[in-house]
């Protein structure tokens, strides 16, 4: 481990006097500003031949007068302008021919009529297990490219991508096999890669590759498979994933601590492993002596060889280029042609997929491969020169995860709402974990070939490191305070991101100031650092209020309603607010860190707006929501915050109803999808809880409220409640003589200090 860092650390220091920052050349731009910009024209444009045709045409008609002024003055400005034209041309113009190529052939018209056809083709993904709508089963996907489709006995050569969703038997295909499936074809909602969908298939036949290269492959990827059958869970689910990507052993237990400590990357095939494969051949191809020349052919064999292992998909290929280019970034020696490199790495990979320009995980890996290739060295020379000489080896272990962590934080806030501040000590942790992981796999996995009883015992040496990367994720996974609530969304995380070019560029002044505190004493310093850590971590809630069964949450303006049942597993919270800070605030007064379900009666943002705060730092088993509000359709910034929790949606109506140890939740109203508002498809709930009977009205008016009396009426419910959560934050318009029937004892009105419609309840 400490050789790996070494040779890291070598990379990062030049092996002569380090020189001052000062007279360090800037960052060559020419390139990389045009390349993003004709990457964000295409992210923006779909990419869909009909967005991208036109943003071709514009590109080109703009090129040709820029490249004349050009000439004329050849100024930094017009050049990179030009080069921005031009890039934008190539790329929408590639675009459109994907886009076109994938379209053509029968597959888009028959997925609107919902026909059954034969479809043959490759996997181009590895299938992957997701989880089950109906709960019927092991649901497993994966992409195939269509190269013949079938119907009414008319074969047709095509060259569309199509999303397969079937059982057990598609766990049998690998990256390259040929499969032939016949089903109902689906179409796909833009914008998404696939053009189709065939949901469980009535045939289904997996026909392996004869490509021996990748038959070699999969041996590899069985054998290792089978050398850590004998590890600890954890770590028989993180080698292979670390180092093949193959995610398939992993316990929900794990994925989940991964995610709440920003360590979800290690489990997939990243630039981090791409780095130390390179690492490692190079100490090889030096300890072997091989000449100079050669050595760079060898790297580029070897990272080859592990692409192929670890399955040439998109986003492997993605990962070996950025983290080629990333090495070469902190190299001392190569380090001003890896900016350039990297916008020729985004051209030429948006060209091969223009899918790429939507990918999060793509703009994550731009952006952490920038961040090193901009931060890396300096910080690590900073570190360095804090530290005693003989733990200078770990600054570049330190440097590197903070470097990348700080250039994705704001996009990650689109994907996890809330600063994940645990996930800064969680990579430093684990930093030094990575190398023999990886490289010790990646040993064994060779092993495995030859003396697979050998490789059984080589093993070990990853899953004791696994091991520990697995107790960092579990052990900080529980610390009060590791996530901090964030806006979530564009705003939230365009705030963050100005915030952070702010700080990167007023980083001297900052340190000058620490180094006057500093001064002053340790005291003065560790003053200065508890009074940071209290303005900027809130403390934990303790174990919250005792004895409760029913809490209204003081969120402003909006509802937040938490009931519980015999314990906080138990416990179901219903509407969020608009405020992710307040609700965060009120879940941690009531000790609440466990969320059997999240209700969201309509979407309405004093409804769910805070619902970003809800799952920062907490675990939530299930999103439920209104079946007639679902209808209308759910804000975006719902459906990513539950992909990036990997939190399951269900929609309820009329009889829908859920328990979870001493609570009963029921569904009152909406009785079908349909409704003539947004309020009227509120979800209205009756809980019950320790003998305690709670009527949960969202913001029904007049027509479900007179529903939802008839119902009660009928079910003889109308006079059992102890608790009714008051329509709408206290509204006139609802059924005539609502309240006065349900005789309530308590009636709650959760309304803002400025609003209304409180107010009409006294008419």
């Amino acid at each position: 481990m400490r050789a790996v860092a070494s040779l890291l650390l070598n990379a990062l220091r030049d092996k002569r006097e380090k020189t001052s920052s000062a007279t360090e050349l800037p960052a060559d731009l020419r390139l990389f500003i045009p390349a993003v910009i004709a990457w964000s024209v295409l992210a923006a444009a779909g990419p869909h031949w009909s967005f991208t045709i036109g943003a071709a045409l514009i590109s080109a008609l703009l090129a040709l007068p820029a490249a004349v002024f050009l000439c004329r003055r050849p100024t930094p400005i017009a050049r990179i302008g030009t080069l921005a034209l031009i890039a934008t041309f190539v790329l929408c113009a590639t675009a459109t021919a994907h886009d076109l190529r994938r379209q053509a052939g029968p597959i888009p018209d028959l997925a609107v009529t919902h026909a059954t056809a034969a479809l043959t083709g490759r996997i181009t993904e590895e299938p992957r297990q997701v989880p089950s709508a109906n709960g019927s089963g092991a649901l497993y996907v994966a992409l195939m490219n269509v190269e013949t489709i079938e119907h009414h006995a008319l074969s047709t050569p095509v060259a569309t991508p199509v999303r397969i969703f079937a059982d057990h038997r598609l766990t049998h295909a690998n990256w390259g096999d040929t499969i032939t499936v016949r089903g109902a074809l689906r179409a796909v909602p833009a914008p998404d890669k696939a053009v189709a969908t065939v949901s469980r298939p009535n045939a289904l036949q997996v026909h392996p590759s004869p490509n021996p290269i990748l038959a070699v492959a999969t041996h590899v990827r069985t054998g290792l498979s089978q050398a850590t059958h004998a590890l600890p869970d954890d770590a028989r689910g993180l080698v292979p994933a670390m180092v093949l990507g193959d995610r398939s052993q992993q316990s929900s237990s794990l994925v989940e601590a991964m995610r709440d400590t920003g360590l979800t990357h290690l489990s997939a095939v990243s630039g981090t492993n791409v780095t130390y494969v390179l690492l490692g051949a190079a100490f090889l191809m030096r300890l072997i002596g091989m000449p100079r020349r050669v050595r760079p052919f060898l790297g580029v064999a070897a990272v080859a060889l592990f692409v192929v292992v670890a399955r040439p998909d998109a986003s492997v290929l993605r990962a070996a280029t950025m983290g080629t280019i990333g090495l070469v970034g902190v190299s001392a020696s190569r380090r001003g042609a890896a900016l350039p490199a990297l916008a020729a790495a985004i051209l030429v990979l948006l060209g091969f997929d223009p899918w790429l320009a939507r990918s999060y995980g793509f703009a994550l890996s731009v952006l952490a491969t920038a961040g090193i290739v901009l931060f890396a060295r300096s910080w690590s020379d900073e570190i360095a020169d804090e530290l005693p000489r003989f733990l200078r080896w770990l600054a570049p272990l330190v440097a590197v995860p903070l470097a990348a962590q700080v250039m994705c934080a704001p996009v990650l806030l689109l994907l996890s709402p809330g600063i994940q501040l645990i996930s800064i000590p969680a990579n430093v942790l684990t930093a030094p974990l990575v190398a023999p992981v990886t490289l010790g796999g990646i040993f064994t996995a060779a092993a495995s070939l030859v003396f697979p009883s050998l490789a059984a015992l080589c093993a070990w040496f990853p899953g004791v490191c696994a091991l520990a990367i697995a107790f960092v994720a579990h052990g900080l996974a529980v610390v009060p305070g590791g996530t901090v609530p964030w806006p979530a969304g564009g705003w939230g995380a365009g705030v963050f991101a100005v915030l952070t070019v702010v700080a990167l560029f007023t980083a001297p002044a900052w340190r000058r100031l620490l180094e006057v505190v500093c001064r002053h004493g340790v005291f003065a310093g560790a003053s200065l650092f508890v009074a940071l850590f209290a303005v900027c971590v809130p403390l934990p809630g303790g174990q919250g209020a005792q004895g409760w069964k029913f809490a209204a949450c003081d969120v402003g303006q909006g509802d937040a309603l938490v009931v519980r049942g015999d314990d906080h597993a138990s416990t179901v919270l219903v509407d969020t607010g608009r405020d992710p800070w307040l609700i965060d605030a009120c879940l941690d007064a009531l000790g609440v860190q466990h969320l059997a379900a999240v209700v969201l009666t309509h979407y309405d943002s004093d409804h769910v707006a805070g619902l970003s705060g809800v799952v920062a730092g907490r675990k939530v088993e299930r999103l439920v929501v209104s079946a007639a509000a679902e209808a209308r359709g759910r804000p975006a910034q719902i459906t990513r915050i539950a992909q990036s929790a990997q939190i399951p949606v269900e929609k309820w109506v009329m009889g829908s109803e859920g328990v979870w140890g001493g609570l009963r939740l029921r569904t009152v109203w909406p009785r079908s999808e349909h409704s003539a508002s947004s309020n009227d498809g509120s979800l209205v709930l009756t809980a019950e809880a320790g003998g305690m009977r709670v009527l949960l009205l969202g913001d029904a008016e007049e027509l479900a409220t007179a529903a939802v009396r008839r119902a009660l009426e009928g079910s003889g419910q109308l006079g059992s409640f102890d608790v009714v959560k008051v329509s709408h934050h206290g509204s006139a318009h609802v059924a005539a003589g609502l309240y006065s029937d349900l005789r309530a004892v308590v009636a709650v009105i959760s309304v803002g200090r400025r609003t209304l419609m409180g107010i009409q309840l006294r008419r």
